[in-house]
């Protein structure tokens, strides 16, 4: 495919290769069969490669002096301590995303990428403004909100529990794109079918209908609704 020939979708096509790609190669590619336990984690999987754009971004601010920048030292402190993976409990993952949210949008939009130390203090000065510490678990930053919801969340940019958020008031984000409706199918050997969905929110668009929300806690807990055909 060349860009040239799809001038709208062009400024979209991503030339390079993305963490969800890295990891779908590193998790499924050793593999010669894949098992349900190991679709699923794949699914779920919330780990940044150590080839990807955010553990180079992660390499730059570590490298930093900061010798003199009690802040930076901070932040350095933070991230060093970071797994790479952006599950709900971690207590690096709001700092390391929101330095790779700019970074991330950057590319995307085929725009200058910016320094990542500069959007890693940001990202202090907003944990810090809202949170009161550059720490905060994951899951009390990033939230799944819809009607009387309110859920912590894990995944983010770029994963493959792919995640992408909105800022709201009181500084939490909003896990409101990324991952929707999910489903699974299953053939078993004695020709049954069985499907696995589960959706963010539910079924209706209506805040007054009890079906508005009602698939939320599964969703955030990686659970599904089971359908035997």
């Amino acid at each position: 495919m060349r860009p040239a020939d799809y001038p709208d979708a062009a400024p979209f096509i991503e030339a390079y290769l993305t963490n969800r790609g890295l990891r779908a190669v590193e998790v499924l590619s050793p593999e010669r069969t894949i098992s349900e336990q190991q679709l699923e984690a794949a699914k779920f999987d919330v780990t940044y490669s150590a080839h990807s754009r955010m553990a180079e971004a992660i390499r730059t601010i570590l490298a930093t002096d900061a010798l003199h920048d009690a802040v930076l030292a901070d932040i350095q402190r933070v991230l060093r301590a970071w797994d790479m993976r952006s599950t709900s409990e971690n207590r690096s993952a709001a700092l390391a995303n929101l330095m790779f949210e700019p970074l991330y949008e950057a590319r995307r939009n085929r725009q200058p990428e910016p320094d990542p130390v500069a959007t890693a203090q940001a990202a202090a000065q907003y944990l810090n403004a809202h949170f009161h510490r550059l720490d905060p678990a994951w899951g009390e930053v990033l939230r799944l909100r819809h009607g009387n919801v309110d859920l912590p969340m894990d995944g983010a940019n770029d994963v493959l529990r792919g995640i992408r958020w909105s800022r709201e008031p009181d500084g939490r984000l909003n896990a409101n794109f990324g991952d929707g409706l999910m489903m699974i199918m299953d053939w078993a050997p004695d020709h049954s079918l069985t499907v696995r969905v589960v959706s963010q929110w539910g079924a209706s668009s209506h805040e007054t209908s009890r079906h508005y929300n009602d698939q939320s806690a599964l969703y955030a807990a990686h659970g599904w609704r089971i359908q035997p055909w």
